[in-house]
């Protein structure tokens, strides 16, 4: 029940995040989707199934490992470290990239706080609420 509920609040705080970037740039910044990643958006199985996964493992998963094997133990370093990495792999735009870090936050914070008590479920999980992060941004953002 407790993992439930922090799933559920990283989820409203990702989402709450990712909501507010766009009610910012609609207001003062005014990117277009195509200012922003200069394409089509990629199809719906990639942005839920597959990059989720896909960035779960590389970004949570084996970034956690390499940070836990050069000391970095601090669970707010580990955090924004994470996040920076990933957000840096979000090249579409500098306002993009601070958008993902801040929303990355929520989820790396869900996947060290589940790691410690079952890894695989951390992984699981967390690729869950990503895919759901992006179907919300798929659905009301793009």
């Amino acid at each position: 029940m407790k993992t439930f509920k922090l799933f559920l609040s990283c989820l409203t705080i990702s989402i709450a995040t990712s909501y507010t970037f766009v009610c910012l740039n609609h207001r003062f910044f005014h990117f277009k989707e195509q200012d922003i990643n200069g394409e089509k958006p990629p199809g719906l199985v990639l942005i839920i199934c597959i990059a989720p996964l896909i960035e779960t493992i590389i970004f949570q998963y084996i970034m956690h490992h390499i940070l836990v094997y050069i000391k970095i133990r601090n669970g707010w370093t580990q955090i924004v470290l994470m996040s920076l990495v990933f957000a840096s792999f979000h090249l579409y735009s500098s306002f993009y990239m601070l958008m993902v870090f801040c929303s990355s936050i929520a989820l790396n914070f869900f996947y060290i706080k589940t790691s410690k008590v079952n890894m695989l479920l951390a992984v699981l999980l967390t690729a869950l609420l990503h895919s759901l992060y992006n179907l919300f941004g798929y659905l009301f953002v793009v």
